[in-house]
């Protein structure tokens, strides 16, 4: 398996934090097991022995079973099973792992734990093949009319991907990348520049981390990327390509269909969405209020809208509000439906009268994950203790007779 990354911040990470040395231990050792998807095989023995090699007289599959139950408790991983085959899946897996393979080593996980899923994609030269082809069949590309388009177009030593002339004389010259671009793509392009007067286009699946935009915005050097559908949204336009809509379908075999593009971000499609804008870059100054389209989509990593909305009623209504991605991530997984959520509701409303919330300015109400995890709306709230006594009034009838009583028990005791 590939090197794994941890990032300093696990050593702040309230999650983390609620483990064990030996499970948090375990934890970084599982990690290290799964496949570019952040699955593996779920079963305690295969675990043990992938995990604790040389520990397999310390440690049994006890041991194992007891810290998977307290991963999957804090939300670190979930256990499923596929044909009736344990599996697991490390969940947040693509916001700390790099994601080399194109195919996971073991099965999806069903459609309601969030993970990240494999899309086949083809070679680049294969998107250079959808995409010459849509050009050359229409002849169009975005607003401009095609009177040729090349490929593997040989200018000095160099070959270019595929250069189109325009009606209006303008040569157009395409750089595409089969993964996210990086400066030595504007290297190659801008080489590509020097040997031909044109404009110059790149088009990859993303942009590296340290991509220097600003640099193709003075060079003149549109930037194009496309998501797990070929779906193509443009992040800088240049003097030639303002815009694009343009989406590449395939299905296995090469062939290219030129459809109205809705953009998506995702390859998934939701059923319920909200309106997002899908700038490929977090520098608003990229991409102009031309450039910018949006979808319907919940925020992630809610799956549709309305489990969005009954967190987000869940959360309104919770008095401690810490650790909201970790409670995200817990209710996905429990997945409330309405009467559950109006259970919640209630119970929340209930405790937060009581003695145990309010104490010490709310200091012992648990964190809303660690709540969730615990299915603390089915807790029973303590018996109030008896108030004190209140003070007899010994003018009512009731009263002046206990008192009575009382005396004369007292004289009795003395005269014995």
């Amino acid at each position: 398996m590939p090197n794994r990354i941890l990032k300093e911040s696990i050593r702040f990470s309230e999650t983390i934090e609620e483990l064990t040395p030996e499970e948090e231990v375990f934890f970084y050792r599982l990690l290290t097991c799964c496949d570019d998807y952040g699955r593996f095989d779920g079963r305690p023995a295969i675990i043990l022995a992938a995990c604790f090699p040389l520990k397999l007289r310390s440690i049994t599959e006890k041991h194992i079973m007891q810290w998977l139950d307290k991963l999957s408790t804090v939300g670190l991983l979930w256990i499923y099973e596929v044909d009736g085959k344990r599996y697991l899946q490390v969940t947040t897996w693509d916001k700390h792992q790099q994601i080399r393979s194109r195919k996971a080593k073991y099965p999806l996980p069903p459609e309601d734990i969030p993970c990240r899923r494999e899309h086949i994609m083809p070679e680049e030269k294969d998107i250079e093949d959808l995409l010459y082809d849509v050009m050359n069949s229409t002849k169009r590309f975005e607003e401009h009319t095609l009177l040729s388009v090349e490929r593997q177009v040989r200018v000095g030593e160099s070959y270019l991907d595929i250069v189109a002339k325009t009606e209006n004389s303008e040569t157009l010259v395409f750089e595409l990348k089969r993964g996210r671009l990086s400066n030595k793509a504007i290297d190659q392009i801008s080489k590509y520049l020097t040997l031909i007067n044109g404009n110059g286009i790149l088009i990859g699946c993303g942009l590296s981390a340290n991509f220097d935009i600003e640099r193709c915005r003075s060079n003149d050097i549109a930037v194009v990327i496309y998501d797990d559908d070929l779906n193509m949204s443009i992040v800088l336009g240049n003097s030639a390509v303002n815009s694009i809509d343009l989406t590449l379908n395939h299905v296995k075999s090469r062939y290219a269909k030129l459809a109205p593009n809705p953009i998506q971000s995702e390859s998934e499609s939701e059923s319920e969405s909200e309106s997002i804008n899908t700038c490929a870059s977090d520098d608003a100054s990229v991409c102009t209020s031309d450039d910018q389209k949006l979808i319907e989509k919940p925020r992630s990593p809610f799956k549709s809208l309305k489990q969005q909305e009954r967190f987000d009623k869940f959360w309104n209504a919770y008095p401690k509000q810490r650790s909201k991605g970790q409670a995200e991530k817990t209710w996905i997984k429990i997945n409330p439906d309405d009467e559950l959520l109006d259970a919640m509701l209630s119970s929340i409303e209930r405790w937060k009268r009581s003695k145990e919330w309010l104490k010490d300015g709310g200091q012992f109400i648990p964190h809303p994950s660690t709540w969730l995890n615990a299915k603390g709306w089915e807790d029973k709230l303590p018996i109030a203790r008896d108030s004190p006594t209140t003070e007899k009034d010994y003018n009512s009838g009731r009263d002046a007779l206990t008192l009575i009583k009382q005396m004369r028990e007292k004289e009795a005791e003395t005269w014995k």
